[in-house]
């Protein structure tokens, strides 16, 4: 299994009932064989240009551990999603993800130690 980022834009009018669309992504990732290893939920932004008729979404970020000829899946299913404005699944450099848990172990030290 890799180490994939995937950045997911949801439909800015979601933003009271966000909680399914997020759950069918989620079990997308799990049907396809994935690990969710972290979840980070940006919020509402204003977004650089307009995307389909949009000039904000909501902004989601997996970290996912996915065999790589799930990804061309995974890709399809987020197409074919109506609450995803857009997308993109990019594969990360293993030295990079570890030096991403390093200083997040840090900063965790730095905090318990205030």
């Amino acid at each position: 299994m890799r180490e994939y980022e995937v950045s997911i834009l949801f439909h800015p009018d979601l933003e009271l009932n966000l909680a399914p669309a997020v759950e069918r992504v989620e079990k997308t990732i799990a049907d396809l064989g994935g690990e969710i290893t972290q979840k980070t939920e940006e919020g509402r932004k204003k977004l650089a240009y307009t995307i389909a008729g949009q000039d904000s979404a909501i902004f989601y970020y997996y970290d996912v551990k996915l065999e790589p000829s799930a990804v061309a899946k995974l890709d399809r299913a987020l197409v074919l999603m109506n609450e995803v404005v857009r997308h993109l699944v990019v594969a990360t450099d293993p030295e990079l993800v570890e030096a991403r848990k390093e200083r997040a172990a840090e900063k965790k030290e730095v905090k318990e130690g205030e």
